[in-house]
This record gives structure tokens, sequence and C-alpha cells, in this order.
């Protein structure tokens, strides 16, 4: 059970972050949908125009910019946990 205190204790922001999502994404679902659709289809068009050069600089862009259309407490537990 300690164990289990200091692992969430440690992971605080990571954990509060993702619950975040979560709960953003439950109550607008389909906006939340539509809106990382639409960032997906831009990167992908970003790394056609070899602005992106891999997938997994494609998958930050789009991490940053759904992190960064979430209100400003979202934005600050995302910076904090880096």
């Amino acid at each position: 059970m300690n164990e289990i205190l200091n692992f969430a204790w440690e992971f605080r922001f990571i954990i509060v972050l993702a619950l975040s999502i979560l709960i953003y994404a439950l109550l607008e679902w389909n906006s939340f949908k539509a809106q990382l659709y639409a960032l997906m289809l831009q990167a992908k068009r970003m790394a056609k125009d070899a602005v992106l050069k891999s997938g997994q600089q494609q998958e930050e862009w789009v991490v940053k910019r759904l992190i960064n259309s979430y209100p400003r407490v979202g934005q600050y537990l995302y910076q904090k946990q880096l």
C-alpha cells in the first residue's frame, strides 16, 4: 500500500494531466475527436511537406497543439510535468 502511495505521489502531475484529458474527452467527446483528427491531418500534411521528419515529431507536434488548446490550468500542469 505504501508503494502505491509513493508511486502516486511521485507521478501526481502526470496522473492529474491524464485525468484532466480523460474528463475533457468524455465531456466534450465530439469536439475533442474532431480537434484531434484535424491536428493529425495537419501533422500528416506537414510531414508530406518535409516540415516534420518522423512519426515521433508528428506525435509531439499534435500533443503540443492539443495541450495548448486546453484551459490555462491544463497547460500549467503539463508544463509543470516537464
